[in-house]
């Protein structure tokens, strides 16, 4: 929900939700972002766009989080603290900042 938050704040395309223990992303292009923890949508969530997702990923690391795989995806576990999910959150939020104010908010045209 942190997270849908922040898309929502930044205002970038993308959603978070979860399956399970593990946090998934999409950015890029419009889509519905649930309004609890799952994805809740008839339809799958889009596929993220590379290139935002590059971004979104080094901006993140910049802020100390990595994401595994190709950066759209976490997992949450009993080893985090309430306050380890909180400054995940808020480095995300600043990520997103950071994206943006490099001009990438929007999947570039014909992606």
């Amino acid at each position: 929900l942190g997270m849908n938050q922040a898309f929502a704040a930044a205002g970038i395309d993308g959603a978070a939700w979860r399956h399970a223990s593990i946090v998934h992303l999409t950015l890029g292009g419009p889509c519905s972002r649930p309004a609890g923890a799952d994805w809740d949508f008839e339809t799958s969530p889009p596929h993220p766009e590379p290139r935002l997702l590059a971004s979104l990923t080094l901006a993140l690391l910049n802020r100390g989080v990595h994401f595994m795989g190709a950066g759209n995806a976490a997992f949450v576990s009993t080893a985090h603290s309430q306050t380890d999910i909180e400054r995940t959150i808020e480095a995300f939020a600043g990520a997103l900042q950071d994206v943006k104010a490099l001009g990438y908010e929007k999947a570039p045209p014909g992606a």
